[in-house]
């Protein structure tokens, strides 16, 4: 039996979503002069150690209107599903879709036993206006390796403790702030390093979607003072802290923005 998110009917069970990571959406420059991500070599952020707060998956398909700000407005249409695999692993996917965009993202993770989030592998692909962008990631836990392909450069790092790819962190953030943690820290693989991403509660919005509207919690990534590049999402405070918008910022002033349409769960 599926269940639609809509103006009349909104269930209450719901997963993580993100358009994509920030720094793959940015078109792969480098960090800002000041961004805290720069200084991922020699600053080491405290991992959660709340893996107790998360309760078993559920599996969910999520529609979501999606705006590309291509120096003309395009609009598309994402679609986000959550997926149990064999193995206590599942998938979570997004695929972005416009006239001349498309975004493709994966991650495969292991649901351990202790309730953490261990990733496998990653991957993610942009196409617009006929130029491609790709990066994969394969994590070697055995040997605390990441292998890592990004478009055709190959090479591999130190694989720390604790650390997540660019999607399966979304897991753990979801579930933070609906713990109330008003601050995250998290060890993410991301352009061929370990990097902190860092997100803060700022606030409370009334946010207008296609699906409703809803009173919600606005959380912002923190890449430090300077940074011009952001990044918001708003997590309803009712029906079990659904994620109702996304927006990215660019440094130029373009606009990336999802809103919630409607959920399908089973």
């Amino acid at each position: 039996m599926q269940r639609w998110l809509n103006r009349h009917n909104l269930p209450l069970v719901f997963s993580l979503l993100l358009l994509c990571s920030p720094s793959a959406q940015a078109g792969g420059e480098s960090p800002p002069a000041g961004d805290a991500s720069a200084a991922a070599s020699t600053e080491q952020p405290t991992a959660p150690q709340n893996n107790k707060l998360i309760k078993p998956l559920a599996p969910f398909k999520a529609y979501y209107q999606a705006q590309f700000d291509l120096g003309i407005n395009v609009g598309g249409e994402a679609v986000r599903q959550l997926k149990a695999l064999p193995d206590n692993q599942w998938q979570l996917s997004m695929n972005a879709t416009a006239m001349v965009a498309s975004i493709d993202e994966s991650s495969r993770f292991e649901f351990t036993s202790d309730q953490s989030i261990k990733p496998q592998h990653y991957n993610y692909l942009r196409k617009v206006l006929g130029k491609k962008k790709h990066r994969q990631l394969d994590f070697d836990w055995q040997k605390a390796t990441v292998n890592s392909i990004y478009n055709k450069d190959k090479h591999s790092f130190a694989l720390e403790p604790q650390t997540l790819d660019t999607i399966s962190y979304q897991i753990q953030l979801w579930h933070d702030v609906k713990a109330g943690l008003k601050t995250m820290n998290y060890r993410v693989a991301d352009d061929g390093q370990i990097e902190p991403y860092r997100y803060n509660v700022v606030g409370e919005e009334r946010v207008e979607t296609p699906a409703g509207d809803f009173n919600a919690i606005k959380v912002a990534r923190d890449r430090g003072e300077g940074s011009q590049r952001q990044t918001f999402i708003w997590f309803a405070q009712e029906h079990d802290h659904v994620i109702v918008k996304l927006e990215q910022i660019e440094v130029d002033g373009k606009r990336y923005t999802l809103l919630l349409e409607r959920l399908e769960t089973p």
